[in-house]
């Protein structure tokens, strides 16, 4: 008995330090909802940010590699006149209030929010959730905490893990389109994303189209697999598909520990892009 009420005791221990209370993880702002359009005048700055999550659960201490790159933006973010941020997942290692809060604390100085910071040059983001996102927590109820304006509206209190917005910068409105390659954890909220997508890529009220996606198409990492689960190709085939010709200019991916561009059309064909996770390798 006495062997039964200790693992108890242990089992209440280790599911109260993996709880997620929405109510005590700190927001952050946005750079637009879904559908909306932002006036930049003649050019748009952002920085695209793969993982920067620790690399073990439960090291208290975060790896070297992820404080230099916000070391980084934060250095060169008043020089470039950056707008805005891209996180393409990957920002905690699970979903938990304490891993939520830990990620407000590493870039309480980076991010505009309501956590208080001494930094008034913040800036706002543009977030995809990954795997750590969705780890214990299928609905995204974190994710959806910490960016409450994030995704297009699905109702019945559901977070979408898609959306879209327009930039007008250049003279040209850019369709930013953020998607969810997630297929399998996604479940039947697939063909929901799938039924949304053709009306955001029709249509004459863009010029041009910038995707982004957790998971690259292409990719020549030897410890990532592209094209998972076949959703990749198929969100993009559906915008070539409705989309007008010559409209998509950059599909923009995070997932492997590389950094590459690939011009599988050549030189005026659209650039793959990978802003991986820094190097940094993942369990």
């Amino acid at each position: 008995m006495r062997a039964s009420s200790l693992l108890v005791v242990v089992v209440g221990l280790v599911l109260s330090g993996c709880g997620l209370d929405t109510s005590k993880i700190p927001a952050h702002h946005v750079y637009a909802r879904d559908g909306e359009q932002v006036k930049e005048g003649k050019a748009v700055h952002f920085a695209v940010v793969g993982s920067t999550r620790s690399v073990l659960y439960g090291v208290k201490g975060e790896p070297v590699v992820p404080q230099e790159i916000i070391a980084d933006i934060r250095a060169q973010s008043p020089v470039r006149g950056l707008d805005f941020y891209v996180f393409t997942g990957g920002q905690v290692r699970r979903s938990t209030t304490g891993e939520w809060v830990g990620f407000t604390e590493r870039w309480s100085d980076v991010l505009d929010g309501d956590h208080l910071s001494s930094n008034k040059g913040r800036k706002k983001v543009l977030p995809m959730p990954g795997d750590g996102e969705r780890l214990g927590d299928a609905r995204l109820k974190g994710y959806g905490a910490a960016f409450p304006d994030a995704g297009a509206r699905i109702g019945y209190n559901r977070v979408a893990s898609w959306s879209h917005m327009d930039v007008q910068a250049g003279g040209k409105t850019w369709r930013l389109l953020f998607l969810d390659t997630n297929k399998g954890a996604l479940g039947s909220r697939w063909e929901e994303q799938i039924f949304w997508l053709p009306k955001v890529v029709s249509g004459e009220d863009f010029d041009k189209l910038v995707v982004f996606l957790p998971d690259p198409l292409l990719t020549f990492s030897k410890t990532h697999k592209m094209n998972k689960q076949g959703a990749s190709k198929e969100l993009l085939d559906i915008i070539e598909e409705h989309s007008g010709v010559m409209k998509l200019q950059a599909v923009i991916a995070g997932g492997p520990p590389t950094n590459e561009l690939i011009l599988p059309g050549g030189n005026f064909g659209e650039a793959h892009v990978v802003a991986g996770n820094a190097g940094i390798r993942m369990p």
